[in-house]
């Protein structure tokens, strides 16, 4: 019996002093891990999300990109909607006018432009596959222009934005074509220029004002900016 009591007696002593303190620590310490490790991966999520959100850089609409792309290239060609036909131009009738032939979707090489005071653009007289015809200006399309090119220009509206008119800028910059801002703030706008081919110019005069580079006049001597 005595040998049993002792037994019994031992068992609390070697818990209190061996076994609780040592599962005591070892819990601690497994849990100082376990908030280490959670502590690490909340702050990595933190990071991967913070990248997330800057990692993605805004660009056009590609539709919107090739609007703007195909105003440029047409202006390079010559074939911009606000040129006027010269002769030797290849042009389409866009517009069908009080002719009653069916001219609308034709096309034909400009035979000669006349000024009339009755018109408010030019008559081009035009061999088409019906026959010669005189067609306003404004109601032909320049397919396919005659070269060299004139000089040439294109201004878009105050509506495009900066990122807009960036990549205007980087369109002209590899179409050979020049380009400009102008105004502040909403009236912000930007201009594309064709030089004319051939003349070895590239686009801004020093001898002149030119829409290159805004200028002022002081005594006489233009200061450009």
């Amino acid at each position: 019996m005595a040998e049993a009591m002792d037994t019994v007696a031992a068992f609390p002593d070697a818990w209190d002093a061996k076994g609780k303190g040592v599962k005591g620590g070892k819990g601690k310490r497994q849990q100082h891990g376990d908030q280490g490790r959670k502590g690490k991966g909340g702050k990595g999520g933190g990071k991967g999300g913070k990248g997330g959100k800057n990692g993605g850089k805004e660009e056009l609409p590609t539709e919107r990109k090739d609007e703007l792309e195909a105003q440029l290239i047409a202006l390079s060609r010559g074939t911009e909607s606000s040129a006027t036909p010269r002769v030797g131009d290849l042009v389409e009738v866009k517009v069908l006018g009080s002719d009653p032939q069916e001219l609308q979707g034709q096309m034909g090489p400009v035979l000669g432009i006349a000024s009339l005071p009755s018109l408010a653009t030019p008559a081009i007289t035009v061999r088409l596959p019906s026959g010669e015809t005189s067609v306003s200006a404004s109601e032909l399309r320049i397919v396919e222009a005659q070269r060299p090119l004139p000089e040439g220009s294109l201004s878009f509206p105050k509506s495009l934005t900066g990122m807009e008119r960036k990549f205007v800028h980087s369109v002209c910059e590899r179409l050979g074509l020049i380009s400009q801002s102008f105004g502040k703030g909403d009236d912000r706008y930007i201009t594309a220029f064709r030089p004319a081919e051939g003349s070895g110019s590239s686009g801004c005069e020093p001898s002149a004002p030119s829409p290159c580079s805004p200028s002022t006049t002081v005594g006489g001597t233009r200061l450009v900016e």
